[in-house]
Formats: structure tokens, sequence, C-alpha cells
């Protein structure tokens, strides 16, 4: 999702789903570090405010719940980035996969309908679990 060569800076939003972990925080630091940029959250907890002096704007949705992830990104036509970071950790590495793939396609999924891509109308996420096995 990269913005076209007439977008400047300030015209680009990142949403990073998962913004807890090493990654998400970095991102967090990064944006505010760059006033140009833009950033929106997406996790199941309360927006990250340890990191930042002011919240980012924040969505509270269940990655794993397809239509609520559709329906939680369907207002995000301004986001021209998009930071996946959200993890979740099983028992197992064949426990882990399902939840995972599941979440990341339902990202992508709602993410294609509701974003300004250029390519949105010929996106199509199809992802087996146990071909990542």
């Amino acid at each position: 999702m990269t913005a076209t060569s007439k977008e400047s800076a300030s015209d680009r939003e990142i949403l990073l789903v998962g913004p807890y972990g090493v990654l998400g925080t970095g991102v967090i630091d990064a944006v505010a570090a760059n006033p140009a940029w833009r950033i929106t959250t997406a996790a199941r907890r309360p927006a990250p405010t340890y990191r930042t002096h002011t919240p980012p704007r924040h969505i509270s949705v269940d990655l794993m719940d397809r239509e609520g992830t559709i329906k939680a990104f369907s207002n995000l036509d301004t986001v021209t980035d998009l930071v996946y970071a959200a993890y979740v950790e099983k028992p197992t590495m064949a426990k882990t996969v399902e939840p995972n793939a599941r979440m990341l396609t339902n990202t992508l999924e709602a993410s294609a309908r509701a974003m300004s891509l250029s390519d949105a109308s010929s996106c199509q996420v199809e992802l087996n679990p146990m071909d990542l096995v």
C-alpha cells in the first residue's frame, strides 16, 4: 500500500494494526517524530498511551471477527499505508498459525474494502493457514 507519486508525506496516514509490540511501538515513535504523518491504531485493547503525549486515533476491533473488522475499518478512506504487527501466541506453532492467518486475512480484506487504494478493486485475499505450517 504505497502512495502514488503525486501524494506527499503530508497526505499519508498509517493504519497500524497491533500497536503494542516492538514493531508497533517503533512505528508510533517514528510517526510521532514526523508531524507530516498521521496514524490510526487498531487492536482489541485500548489505545496505547505510553509512547506519545497525545494518543493516536484508535479503533477497537477483534481481528478474529471478519464482519466486525470490516465494519470497524469501514471509515478508513483516508488511510494510505498499512503496517500489520498483530500477533497472538498459542501453546504450539500449529495452534498459532490459524488465528494469526485469520486476523491477517480479515485485516487485508477489510482494508482493501475501505482504504483509498489504487488497486483495491483487484485485491483479493486467499490464505490457507495450513499452507504456512
